[in-house]
């Protein structure tokens, strides 16, 4: 990942604020632990415009809860804003911390970013 955003840089992205996930990571990367250490982590879902509001999103996320109950581990998401209730939808049923948790963390002023988690059967 890192050789290819630097052999194509992304001219949309301010280069100062090109690794602020990465940068954050370690101020929340805590929740991940214990019960949550193994889950299939659905990350960068994302859905071109002319194809929003025909199920394509609902089918990515489908498709890795699938994976991860078949694994028997949970799936976790870190929500957009605007998009809690989506993830709900879908069959995340718990909201367990945000990706902008922790003192001095990069994403602190960024709306949205609740973490929510689907369990497995197996768990319930």
């Amino acid at each position: 990942m890192k050789i290819d955003s630097w052999a194509r840089p992304s001219r949309a992205v301010d280069p100062k604020e090109e690794d602020i996930i990465e940068r954050a990571y370690p101020h929340f990367d805590s929740i991940w632990s214990g019960k949550r250490a193994e889950s299939w982590y659905l990350e960068a879902l994302a859905v071109h415009p002319d194809f929003q509001g025909k199920n394509v999103g609902r089918q990515l996320v489908q498709w890795g809860l699938d994976q991860a109950e078949a694994e028997g581990v949970c799936a976790s998401v870190v929500s957009a804003l605007g998009k809690d209730d989506f993830y709900r939808k879908c069959g995340f049923d718990e909201q367990f911390g945000t990706a902008k948790d922790g003192e001095g963390n990069p994403l602190a002023d960024v709306e949205g970013s609740n973490i929510f988690w689907k369990w497995p059967e197996s768990e319930k």
